[in-house]
């Protein structure tokens, strides 16, 4: 499913399944402790909260949820702490794995992607210890989502600050700066 969405120049997201369920469960706590103060007719105090648990809540974003591999038939890009790094997949050698997913380069160099899924826990790996015997999904996925990436795509490897993740950040900033004020 994941190699024919690419094929058809569609992206497929790579994230860690338990930040992001960490992450909802904050936001829905959130929602409901503002919600709470709110329907209570505690105005001021909800509007504070909703504004301070608004720039919590977009910090908990950056570091849980937006952290990603996003791969697409053209590249392979690691969303990293408020920066980005956009690999072709002409310049991928191969992926590897130590604590993340680290992206290889023809050059030797290497890409870590901090917000890569964890590798899965088997029975076999608990009681052995040894990972040896337990194949990693991700990296088989990401390395036969290179396979199916557009013959001659080429370019430079682009590093830069997640703009838009930084203009959200700034937003909530002001917010929860007029919340505290007021």
């Amino acid at each position: 499913m994941m190699m024919k969405d690419v094929a058809e120049g569609g992206t497929v997201v790579l994230r860690a399944l338990m930040s992001m369920i960490v992450f909802w469960v904050v936001v829905v706590v959130a929602a409901f402790f503002v919600g709470d103060a709110l329907i209570r007719g505690r105005w001021s105090t909800g509007l504070r909260a909703a504004g301070v648990l608004l720039l919590v809540i977009w910090a908990l974003w950056v570091f849980l949820y937006r952290m990603s591999i996003v791969v697409d038939r053209n590249a392979v890009t690691a969303r990293n702490l408020l920066r980005f790094t956009r690999i072709p997949w002409v310049h991928v050698a191969d992926f590897d794995r130590r604590y993340q997913v680290r992206v290889i380069l023809h050059d030797g160099t290497a890409v870590d992607c901090w917000g890569s899924p964890f590798p899965g826990r088997t029975a076999a790996r608990r009681s052995s210890g040894s990972a040896a015997s337990t194949p990693d999904t991700t990296l088989e996925t990401l390395r036969a989502l290179g396979g199916s990436a557009a013959p001659g795509s080429s370019g430079v490897v682009t590093r830069g600050w997640d703009v838009p993740a930084l203009l959200i950040g700034a937003v909530c900033a002001v917010c929860a700066l007029i919340a505290l004020l007021v």
